[in-house]
């Protein structure tokens, strides 16, 4: 059984607890449909622990940091 999960938005809290019940279900692979970055205090974290993910893909949020040009 696959795991698809998304829309994570820097909430490290709710990813744990998320990745809980993963744990629990088996899962035999993880997939992330992007979002991981936003207004969560965890961003940073958030992207780390996906590092361990057999596919990531880039939302729109992750495409806006990785875009951002703060001289602008």
């Amino acid at each position: 059984m696959d795991a698809v999960i998304s829309d994570i938005h820097g909430n490290l809290e709710a990813l744990e607890a998320v990745l809980n019940a993963i744990r629990q279900l088996e899962a035999s692979r993880i997939i992330c449909l992007g979002d991981l970055v936003c207004c969560g205090p965890d961003s940073l974290e958030c992207v780390r622990r996906s590092a361990a993910w057999d596919v990531v893909l880039a939302g729109d949020w992750d495409l806006a940091m990785i875009d951002h040009d703060s001289a602008k």
